[in-house]
């Protein structure tokens, strides 16, 4: 009786190993089949992510839940890339469209690394340069202006001297004429005192000879 009792127990100690074998076996072929699943959702993700990021797009999250600490650290890291380089371009894209509207005190704020640190340096390098230039530029306008009042005064100047010369000339082409005039007429005089002295020079002679011939008869 007792050697039964032990074969029984024995069976279903047996019986017992199987079913666990069993379970086991269905739990990792279960295992593997959930894995699979996950890896083929985050292939899909890493997928869309991937292509929205050729697109231009970077807002594109991996949202899918994973029962896997190493799936759900490749998920995270993926999605910390991508905001990495959202904000990176975001925040340029914010500078240059500040310089687009003529705004140059805005400036790459942030905390960025590699490439995004080199980029950022450039940025605000180059709208510290741009500012100084424009600021050049304005005082060499400024001087610009002063010389241009002064070259407007001078011009101004030379203008009134053209016209005050102008008068001046009409006046003295006057006075000319007049002089011309006064010139004719003093010559006609001289003209006409000429013929008088010679008139009188020969009634003078004239009478010399009538003298003479008196004298002698």
């Amino acid at each position: 009786e007792e050697m039964k009792r032990m074969n029984k127990e024995r069976e279903q100690a047996a019986v017992r190993e199987k079913e666990m074998t069993r379970e086991k076996e269905e739990a990792d072929q279960a295992a593997i089949v959930a894995r699979e699943e996950m890896m083929e959702m985050l292939g899909q993700s890493f997928g869309e992510v991937v292509s929205a990021a050729q697109a231009g797009e970077f807002s594109i999250r991996i949202s899918a839940d994973f029962d896997d600490d190493i799936l759900v650290k490749l998920a995270k890291d993926m999605n910390h890339l991508m905001k990495s380089v959202e904000d990176g371009l975001t925040r340029t894209g914010d500078v240059l469209s500040a310089i687009a509207g003529g705004d140059l005190s805005q400036r790459m704020e942030g905390e960025f690394n590699g490439a995004f640190a080199d980029l950022q340096g450039h940025v605000n390098n180059m709208l510290d340069a741009l500012t100084s230039l424009v600021g050049e530029i304005s005082l060499s306008g400024s001087t610009l202006t002063g010389s241009s009042n002064e070259l407007r005064e001078t011009a101004d100047s030379l203008s009134r001297q053209a016209e005050q010369n102008a008068a001046s000339v009409e006046e003295t082409s006057a006075a000319l004429e007049e002089l011309n005039v006064s010139i004719s007429q003093v010559t006609g005089n001289i003209e006409a005192v000429s013929v008088n002295a010679q008139s009188a020079r020969n009634i003078a002679m004239s009478s010399e000879e009538i003298a003479a011939e008196a004298a002698t008869s």
